[in-house]
Order: C-alpha cells, then structure tokens, then sequence
C-alpha cells in the first residue's frame, strides 16, 4: 500500500457546470488507483458535495469552489471549499426534489465533515477499495482514534 498522496487539485466557477467538471476531474485523477464501483462512489459524492457548494456559497465576490480528491494509504480523501463561511452545514430530511445530498454522503463516505477555519470545507473519506481496512479516521478538529493517522491532502 502507498504512503504517497497521489491527488489533484482544481478550482471551479460556482455554476451549472462546476458538478460535471468535477466527476470528469475525479475520473482523470483517481481512474488508474481504483476500482470502477469505487470510482463510482467518488464521482457521486464529488458531485454532491460540488452541488451544495456552488448552492450554497453566499459569497458575492469569490464565487468559486475548489476540489481536492486524492489517494493515500489504502484511502481516498475529498475536500470541496468555498468561500462561504455563514451557513450551517447539516444533513436534513429531504424534501421533494432536494436534500438527499449529505444523506448520500453520509451513507457511501466512512466519515465526513465540515472544516469553517477559512471559508467552508466539506470533506470525506472513503476506502481505496472494497477490502480497504477503514480504520484511519481523518480528524480536522481533533486528534485521530487510530494509532495511524492520515493527512490532509496537501496544500499549495
């Protein structure tokens, strides 16, 4: 198993666009590292979370959203910020034609979660693989539960 991030970074304009960018993006990055029911899972969380974000964002200046999705011991990570930071960020029942974004994701990832320290960043992690152990716990916030902690992906 890799101990080296293999990732990509993108930023996109908040728009009716940005979600299928994004899959395409995921599709370029992570293709080759998992398996295709894997990569499934990733391009829907992906376009959840790109979805909320470019709903959502407030920000009347900086209207874009920036992905981050990577690969990295066994696990992949996705991050989505914007520039929004006034907004809760909660699951909710959904309701008629919405709502069910958060609920997907709570249900395919093996941990999300909502970072506010510089705009709002929503992100999760799931297993490289089916077989993956998912014993790494991604803590933004506070120390990990596992003895074997995995980073964030990196910045810059």
């Amino acid at each position: 198993m890799s101990t080296e991030w293999r990732c990509g970074q993108l930023t996109l304009q908040s728009g009716p666009g940005a979600p299928a960018s994004a899959r395409a993006a995921v599709v370029r990055w992570l293709g080759r590292s998992v398996p295709p029911d894997t990569l499934d899972d990733v391009r829907l969380v992906v376009s959840e979370l790109v979805t909320n974000s470019c709903v959502h964002v407030q920000d009347p200046v900086d209207r874009t959203v920036r992905l981050t999705a990577g690969v990295f011991a066994g696990q992949i990570r996705v991050e989505v910020r914007d520039a929004g930071r006034d907004g809760a960020v909660l699951r909710r029942t959904p309701e008629g034609v919405g709502g069910f974004g958060l609920n997907l994701v709570a249900a395919i990832a093996d941990r999300w979660g909502v970072d506010h320290a510089d705009g709002t960043l929503v992100w999760c992690v799931l297993p490289a693989t089916p077989e993956a152990e998912s014993d790494y716990a991604f803590h933004r916030d506070g120390p990990a539960t596992s003895a074997r902690d995995v980073p964030s992906a990196p910045t810059g």
